[in-house]
């Protein structure tokens, strides 16, 4: 067998591991159904923060710039969370989660390279 060989990073770069953690988080938001209306204007700032984001981090990425930090403030996915009804179906907690779960891991990826 051939020996285990690390990756080549750039410094500014992602790591292979994040940018594919990123990208898993990335895809169970985009596969979800459209939000419920209760919680579809928090889910929309929240959508369009992470979008600018991931953006303007493909953009410096493709062109071999330094990363750029997380977004200094994510909507409060937490208090939309906390204002479902308990008889809320797990689909519209499923919703909200998917996009806490993306936020953490754009902050895991930009902390990594930290």
């Amino acid at each position: 067998m051939l020996p285990a060989r690390a990756w080549p990073e750039r410094d500014e770069g992602l790591s292979l591991a994040s940018l594919d953690r990123l990208a898993g988080a990335t895809f169970a938001v985009v596969g979800q159904e459209r939000p419920a209306p209760e919680i579809a204007k928090a889910l929309s700032a929240n959508d369009e923060t992470v979008s600018a984001w991931l953006i303007t981090r493909a953009d410096r990425l493709s062109a071999g710039e330094a990363a750029v930090a997380p977004p200094d403030e994510f909507p409060d996915l937490a208090r939309a969370l906390g204002e479902l009804s308990e008889e809320a179906p797990a689909s519209l907690h499923a919703v909200i989660e998917a996009r806490v779960l993306l936020q953490s891991e754009i902050e895991h990826a930009v902390a990594v390279r930290a």
